[in-house]
């Protein structure tokens, strides 16, 4: 498929992992001192808006990044093998995701 099998299990991994409860912790910390310094910052709202956005999309081209790798591998895997119908599958596969993306 467009995903590997074995994504799921990799992902509760790093879940379990303290890494996203830190960062949140720290999303959390940045948005109490901007909306305690709401004051300081009139006027200049639609500049960090822009820059959060910014980051956002960021991450947001990152993951495709990601997940277009997997797909074009399952592309590369299928050559390699020598399977014709698994390369069309995988071939449909890719048009799926480029669509999605």
């Amino acid at each position: 498929g467009l995903v590997p099998e074995h994504l799921g299990s990799r992902l509760s991994e790093m879940l379990q992992a303290p890494w996203p409860q830190i960062a949140a912790l720290c999303l959390m910390v940045s948005i109490g001192a901007a909306v305690s310094r709401k004051e300081q910052l009139k006027g200049r709202w639609k500049r960090w808006f822009m820059l959060g956005m910014l980051i956002f999309l960021l991450l947001c081209v990152t993951g495709l990044n990601v997940f277009l790798s997997y797909v074009f591998r399952g592309i590369d895997n299928t050559m390699v093998e020598r399977d014709a119908k698994g390369l069309y599958t995988a071939l449909w596969n890719t048009g799926v995701a480029l669509v999605i993306a």
